[in-house]
């Protein structure tokens, strides 16, 4: 068998291909021979005016050369024209053009034949110039008509206003080159433009081809417009001028004064054409110009609305900026783009980054109109697109400072919602590895997806670890929602006393800096976390909640206690109203009247932070000043009433290694309100014996171990079920059953999906006395599956049923009367099209379900999520009374008009009751977590570690204190401040009041 050499693709190997691929398929090449050719047309109507403005005598054009006629005979001068009508006739036709310019315009557009080398030796000077434009002028003629021709037909090629133009303007050079007589004729090498403007649609197409830049379709049809028009415009000036050689003599300045005005449809009437060959042009050039231009008109306006409706790209030199980020969402609600452009713009070193949205659906009216206003019309910038497609990434620029990448959590189905989320991380990061990407994710089980990310959130995680944290720390889902907004300081006139010590109180944040370019922190180097905690607080008024140590393997750590030296280059993190870089420091005046604890400026139940109310402890510096740092201050007079009945909670920062023994470990009377009608000298017999491990069974993949109290043998499936007979269940554990329901939690949830895994996480910490331990009642809508139950079964007290909260049989069944409190977790989403297209509808089940709660059982405590922030409004909502008076209503309307006024739109519902007293939550509340990961790269690890979503070895954690009447003594908040840290080394952050 003989072997047989095979060629592939051997049409691409012939003569014509190759020379297709250099002057047309490769870009590269094509788009040098356009610049080339378009350079040349664009000289040649720069001669043609040189030759214009210098051609001022038309009695000196004659068919010579040298413009002097006299013993010479014109072969086409028969008869003399000036005769006719007193005009100059001949000077249409013959021009004057001097030798060294013919010899110029030849080598530009004469030389379209070989035939000009055979007459070399006349022009011997200018040989090799014309030698190369010669060939030039070949390629560009023929070659083209010949690489073009793929069958057919040849007039196809032949018959075109392309080849026509080259014909007229070339020939009679190539003529003249033989024919002296020839080479003053007039030729209307201003035409050339025309050559020139399709030269330059044909660079723009290789150019947009090389650069894949398909988006700048508009920039191009702008630019052909302008051409256009400069055409149009070039080509009158030029044929009038000429045109007026015959009767009178128009300069190129007046011409151009005289088109424009014309075109522009003013016509003064100063100027005017005085022949009839001059008025027919006139008329011409008008109607060509009513062809033409609506035609690109028609094409451009296309395209604006195209890109209107579908965005441009991002271009750094119009947005006045070289930093910007991306924000990726399938559909863009006005809701959360307010939200983020108010948080991120809220930052001042973010005022020069542009904000570049790149989402697959069309924005609707409302978000079109909120782009139109000057604010943001030129922060940011839509592009409509998909993060699949690398064009629409090319559009939004690969050098972006970070990628936000948005779910849809009003999806009908999250985990669909959670898969496209997960499919635009993958491919940005494909795209642009270097880009830092802020991912938001739903479903826990799909974080393991992304954990390439720089920084993810993951919604159920944070939400069911808020919702659990604020069962047994009173409001703390309003403490992170004011710590997660940039609000400053909210006054409110007119309106209650405990709004304006609130709204001051909201302008907290937590902040970072390098101790050692503080100056509240540095005098601190080498001493105690606790001992720089409690002096920053003293005399700066900030708290310091936590730490990290520099270099590899530093972890951040909440309160890490007494054994922790501070060093240089400890990165401290503390809540103030401002950064230490924006706040200035004066000399402290004691005030004349110290302001107490139990003052009235909380009537309602609200949440203030620490470091807010640092006047409290600046109050009580004077009363101090006397008394040793560690030593607990004595009770002063005008000291806090006994018998007030207000409880007070002070949220803390425990250390976590103080043990459950400590100063502050609940006293009779919290025992009491905890575990019910049992006695103190009972305790040691009802310690339950639990341990403490890490849970064997996870309900998804990449869940971070952490420590728990768990039974030693897991529970049966069947032991699980509330108020149920099981074989392992004896009949008088009924009464304990009945019992265990006392100070419960009740959470109801239509699924038992894995977000629940960590509800109970945080609240069966390690970390927890085992005597504080609450039950928790799971009142499901639906059977748990198996998985679900071998996973929770290890957790001590934990109990299931099947109902909902709508049904009364199922809350007394579930110990609502007996409850501590109740937690209800959104419900499942349902499409919009279920209500009519009125999405904010879909809490109508829940808020009616609440309310009926209400209604019936007032002394029950409900901790409620709903979708939409805005329905906040309806909890506990009672109508105005039909006898409030005039006056009565004319005060309420304005202190609402004040309220509105004055609060951040993005928070609008800041200064209403339920969420001031933490009873009502929503995770578009927290949405600015990973708005201000952007500049705070911490913040989710600091909230993770406070909720109890992480664990770190070294961190506290948070716990509360319920103060009561035997901690009436301590007086102030400083003071309280000042005990804790010299007693159990607890950090407090804030105060809730009720009344």
């Amino acid at each position: 068998i003989h072997r047989v050499r095979v060629e592939h693709y051997k049409h691409d190997k012939s003569f014509k291909e190759r020379l297709r691929f250099y002057f047309v398929t490769n870009q590269r090449y094509s788009i040098r021979w356009q610049i080339f050719r378009f350079i040349m047309k664009i000289v040649s109507c720069v001669l043609y005016v040189l030759r214009s403005v210098q051609d001022t005598d038309p009695n000196t054009a004659t068919c010579d050369h040298l413009g002097n006629s006299k013993g010479r005979k014109c072969l086409f001068m028969r008869m003399d024209f000036r005769d006719i009508s007193n005009s100059n006739w001949y000077s249409l036709l013959w021009v004057h053009r001097s030798y060294e310019l013919w010899i110029v315009q030849v080598s530009q557009k004469q030389a379209k034949s070989e035939i000009f080398l055979l007459y070399a030796h006349t022009l011997c000077c200018f040989i090799a110039q014309q030698t190369v434009i010669a060939f030039y002028s070949l390629l560009d003629t023929f070659l083209h008509c010949y690489l073009s021709y793929k069958g057919g037909s040849i007039l196809s090629q032949i018959v075109s206003m392309r080849l026509f133009l080259e014909v007229i303007l070339s020939v009679p050079f190539l003529i003249s080159i033989f024919m002296s007589e020839l080479r003053n004729i007039w030729i209307p090498l201003f035409l050339n433009c025309w050559l020139a403007k399709a030269a330059l649609e044909t660079m723009f197409n290789d150019l947009h081809r090389l650069v894949l830049h398909q988006q700048s379709a508009l920039s191009q049809k702008v630019l052909i417009l302008i051409t256009t028009v400069v055409c149009i415009l070039f080509t009158s000036v030029c044929g009038i001028h000429h045109l007026e050689r015959a009767s009178l003599q128009w300069s190129m300045m007046k011409t151009l004064w005289f088109v424009i005005v014309t075109f522009s449809t003013v016509g003064y009437g100063d100027t005017v054409p005085t022949h009839w060959t001059t008025q027919t042009f006139v008329m011409i050039m008008i109607g060509i110009a009513l062809v033409l231009l609506p035609i690109e008109l028609e094409r451009l306006a296309f395209l604006l609305f195209s890109r209107q409706k579908e965005g441009g790209a991002y271009n750094h030199l119009l947005a006045g900026t070289d930093r910007h980020v991306v924000l990726c969402a399938t559909t863009l609600r006005t809701g959360t783009l307010i939200d983020f452009l108010n948080e991120f713009y809220a930052d001042s070193r973010l005022h020069d980054v542009h904000v570049v949205l790149l989402c697959p659906s069309d924005l609707d009216s409302t978000l079109r109109i909120l782009l139109q206003v000057p604010v943001w019309a030129q922060r940011v910038t839509y592009l409509k697109g998909s993060a699949l497609i690398d064009e629409d990434l090319v559009r939004a620029r690969r050098n972006a400072a970070g990628c936000f990448i948005l779910a849809d959590r009003y999806a009908a189905d999250r985990e669909a919602a959670d898969q496209h989320t997960i499919l635009r991380t993958w491919a940005i990061q494909d795209f642009a590895p270097a880009t830092p990407l802020f991912v938001q994710i739903l479903k826990p089980e799909n974080k393991f997806h992304v954990s390439f990310a720089e920084h993810v959130v993951c919604e159920d995680e944070i939400k069911h670890a808020l919702l659990a944290v604020n069962c047994v720390c009173p409001g703390i889902s309003t403490l992170v929602t004011l710590l997660l907004h940039t609000l400053h300081e909210q006054y409110v006139r007119g309106s209650e006393k405990w709004h304006e010590i609130y709204g001051k109180c909201a302008g907290n944040e937590i902040y970072d800096i390098r101790l050692g370019d503080s100056m509240i922190f540095r005098p601190y180097a080498y001493k105690s976390f606790t001992h720089a905690a409690f002096h920053a607080h003293k005399k700066y008024g900030v708290t310091l909640i936590g730490v990290k140590r520099h270099g590899k393997g530093g972890r951040l750590m909440l309160n890490p206690g007494p054994s922790h030296n501070m060093a240089y280059d400890d990165r401290c993190f503390y809540i103030a109203i401002s950064s230490e870089e924006d706040t200035a420091f004066k000399k402290y005046e004691e005030p004349k009247k110290t302001k107490r604890l139990s003052s009235n400026h909380f009537k309602k139940n609200s949440f203030v932070t620490a470091s807010s109310v640092a006047l409290e402890l600046r109050g009580d510096g004077s009363l101090a000043g006397d008394q040793s740092e560690n030593s607990p201050p004595r009770p002063t007079e005008g000291g806090l009433d006994g018998t007030a009945r207000l409880k007070e909670v002070t949220f803390e920062v425990g250390d976590s290694r103080r043990s459950s023994a400590s100063a502050f470990v609940p006293d009779e009377s919290d025992m009491d309100s905890e575990t019910g009608e049992m006695e103190i000298e009972n305790l040691p017999s009802r310690i339950p014996n639990y341990i403490v491990g890490v849970l064997p069974v996870s309900p998804y993949i990449g869940r971070t171990p952490m420590r728990c109290h768990l039974y030693q043998t897991p529970k049966p499936f069947c032991c699980l079920r509330l108020n149920e007979d099981c074989e392992h269940r004896e009949m008088s554990d009924s009464v304990r059953m009945h019992r265990q329901q006392h100070g419960g939690i009740i959470v109801s949830s239509p699924v038992a999906e894995a977000g629940l895994y960590n509800f109970i996480l945080p609240l069966r910490a390690y970390h927890r006395p085992k005597i504080t331990l609450k039950p928790i009642i799971l009142l499901l809508g639906e059977e748990p599956n198996e998985d679900f139950l071998e996973a929770v079964c290890h957790f001590p007290m934990l109990y299931y049923m099947v109902g909902t909260i709508n049904s009364l049989d199922n809350l007394l069944e579930a110990g609502c009367l007996y409850a501590d409190s109740i937690v209800v977790v959104g419900q499942q989403r349902i499409s919009s099209q279920a209500y009519g297209d009125e999405e904010h509808m879909a809490d109508a089940s829940t808020i009616v379900g609440v309310q009926t709660i209400y209604r019936l059982f007032p002394a029950c405590t409900l901790i409620v999520e709903l979708t939409y922030a805005s329905n906040m409004r309806f909890m506990k909502f009672q109508a105005a009374p039909h006898h409030v008076t005039g006056e009565s209503m004319a005060s309420l309307r304005e202190s609402t008009k004040e309220r509105n006024k004055n609060s951040k739109d993005h928070l609008n519902y800041m200064f209403r009751e339920p969420f001031s007293a933490g009873y009502v939550f929503s995770m578009s509340m927290i949405d600015t977590l990973l708005y201000q990961t952007f500049v705070k790269d911490y913040m989710i690890t600091l909230i993770s570690l406070l909720l109890g979503c992480e664990q770190s070895p070294g961190s506290g954690y948070l716990c509360s204190l319920k103060i009561t009447a035997d901690h009436l003594w301590l007086g102030t908040y400083g003071r309280l401040f000042q005990r804790l840290c010299s007693t159990t080394c607890e950090i407090p952050i804030g105060v809730y009041r009720t009344q």
